[in-house]
């Protein structure tokens, strides 16, 4: 799972990144990585790599705290933003519907305060994610848990299958038989080495033999798997 923390104080850093961890440990078992961002352009540059995110901390009182607040409820719908606000702040100004906050800290922090706030985040919106909006790939050290929504397509090759999304392979052990028939809800078969997420094809080109995703990527089309792409999107 992944963690962002944003224009928060230095202080306040390694409580935070501590807390989130020892959370963790008790929800979970997956890697953790907590990211630290300090400025506009480490934000922007962090945004552009479209990483899936599961828990933000974003301080408010900073200037654009609260538009930066915003534009991350727009890049990230589903994740939990936890805001932090200074006591002499208004909540009018950051109780709003354009950012959803999950849990509030108010400035100075306590190492109870984040733990409490912490604690209810993870069991609301992490230990209690639908298993029908996520996949999970369990191995020997960890579970990695990923967002259906972002994962493009699976492709099997060299004996393993794996869950591809914009920047990042997970691979693990199953057939693709096996896998679409767990998956045929969201994906569809368009090849025998490939199960694609339907909610990403942009186009289908029958006379190619090609699937187009959103993201400039083309996917191979079998003929065999014809009429199943094309009772699943608009060809």
């Amino acid at each position: 799972m992944i963690a962002g923390v944003l224009r928060i104080r230095r202080t306040d850093v390694p409580l935070l990144e501590k807390e989130i961890r020892s959370e963790a440990a008790h929800y979970t078992d997956e890697r953790v990585r907590v990211v630290t961002i300090r400025s506009r352009e480490e934000l922007e540059a962090f945004l552009s790599e479209k990483e899936l995110v599961d828990i933000i901390c974003v301080d408010v009182s900073v200037m654009d705290g609260i538009a930066q607040a915003e534009q991350l409820r727009i890049c990230y719908p589903k994740t939990a933003i936890i805001l932090i606000a200074d006591v002499s702040m208004s909540p009018v100004t950051y109780m709003k519907p354009t950012i959803l906050a999950a849990s509030l800290l108010l400035a100075p922090l306590s190492q109870q305060q984040v733990h409490q706030a912490l604690e209810a985040v993870f069991c609301q919106f992490i230990v209690k994610t639908k298993d029908t909006e996520v996949f999970r790939i369990e191995t020997r050290e960890e579970t990695q848990r990923i967002p259906l929504s972002g994962i493009l397509y699976f492709e099997t090759r060299e004996k393993k299958i794996y869950a591809c999304t914009e920047k990042e392979e997970y691979g693990f052990y199953d057939t693709m038989d096996n896998l679409a028939e767990r998956m045929q809800a969201h994906f569809v078969r368009c090849h025998r080495s490939y199960l694609v997420n339907i909610s990403h094809i942009d186009k289908v080109m029958l006379s190619k033999n090609l699937v187009f995703l959103k993201q400039g990527i083309d996917l191979p089309l079998s003929r065999s798997y014809k009429a199943g792409v094309k009772e699943c999107v608009e060809v």
